[in-house]
């Protein structure tokens, strides 16, 4: 929705559309305004579950492929009608309609569908290496998705960040007086949240924690709940706004994920001026010296990992965030979306 917004900033409103199966759905609140240009294919919001689970996940991969002609049918026919449209495909089976449907298309696909998926399931591995070599361009966030695709399929991606609004985030920073320490990925097993909670327990001195999670998986969810404490806060997602007034109050923000390509909310972390603590991931090298004096990387297999993150950001958040020009080019927003329409959609501002 992000690269929609300011792709639509960029070019128009009559020049940027929004196509899609799904509008709201899995209790997660729709980010549309009345004012988008969307258009969709069938929609099956009203056929997947009240929430997100393990269960609901299969069912919605399930139903996906189940209708994959009805939709590839559906985009053929929108197609007709603007044959010279640009197809930015995100993220993999949104690259499968294309190919399929015989449209060129620049595709972009997630972390996981890269890094993950195609190492557990054959057919996934199949899918994906025809949605990525289908492509006219593939673009991607990060070196370790780069390599992972070249060594899945051949294709060479293209390497870009997902910027964001540094301007607001370094015209906010202006807090030393930090206190809270903030999770700020998904509540799901992947981003080890119940190990966070463990080494908070296992602290002499206890903190509150406060959660703030674009998205959950219910058994999770409810499994960690039992755990937190009783002054720890369950904040769920933020809207951008919203997000950046809890970061710029952050000490610390971890993120630890068992497997990372390149998180956008580890580098707003940085430019709201918190300490970030993470496990090593190759992200980290592809990193501006300016962001890596922010992080503190560590291993959650050490008992006291946490009690040494929050003593290296007392020291850390003493001194306010200034980012290199490299860290600007990488990050903000206008500079990587005027860089996907005039490099990737080759288009001409």
């Amino acid at each position: 929705m992000d690269k929609f917004r300011l792709t639509t900033n960029k070019l128009g409103q009559h020049r940027t559309i929004l196509l899609t199966d799904t509008l709201q759905g899995e209790g997660q609140a729709s980010r549309l305004k009345d004012n988008d240009n969307v258009h969709h294919l069938l929609l099956i919001d009203k056929f997947t579950f009240e929430k997100q689970s393990r269960i609901g996940n299969i069912w919605r991969n399930g139903l996906k492929f189940l209708l994959l002609p009805i939709q590839i049918s559906k985009l053929k026919k929108y197609h007709s009608n603007l044959p010279d449209a640009i197809y930015h495909a995100i993220p993999i089976y949104y690259m499968l309609l294309c190919y399929y449907a015989k449209i060129k298309y620049v595709g972009t696909p997630q972390g996981s569908e890269i890094l993950v998926r195609p190492k557990s399931s054959k057919i996934y591995a199949y899918f994906a290496k025809k949605a990525l070599i289908g492509a006219d361009k593939v673009l991607v966030d990060s070196v370790k998705m780069q390599l992972a695709i070249h060594d899945l399929c051949g294709v060479k991606a293209i390497v870009m960040k997902n910027g964001f609004d540094t301007e607001k985030l370094l015209n906010l920073n202006g807090q030393l007086q930090r206190n809270k320490v903030i999770s700020i990925r998904a509540i799901h097993p992947l981003y080890n949240i119940a190990e966070i909670i463990d080494a908070r327990n296992n602290l002499a001195q206890k903190i509150d924690l406060d959660f703030i999670y674009p998205s959950s998986e219910v058994e999770y969810l409810n499994a960690v709940k039992k755990t937190i404490g009783v002054n720890d806060t369950m904040i769920g997602r933020l809207e951008r706004e919203q997000l950046y007034e809890a970061l710029i109050n952050a000490k610390l923000v971890i993120s630890i994920p068992s497997s990372d390509s390149s998180p956008r909310s580890v580098y707003e972390s940085i430019f709201a001026g918190a300490a970030v603590a993470i496990r090593y991931a190759d992200y980290y090298n592809e990193l501006p010296d300016c962001m890596k004096a922010r992080i503190i990387l560590i291993e959650i297999e050490k008992q006291d990992w946490l009690q040494s993150a929050l003593k290296k950001a007392e020291i850390i958040t003493s001194t306010r965030y200034v980012p290199s020009p490299q860290a600007l080019d990488m990050c903000d927003e206008n500079r990587t979306i005027q860089k996907i329409i005039n490099d990737i959609y080759n288009i001409v501002i």
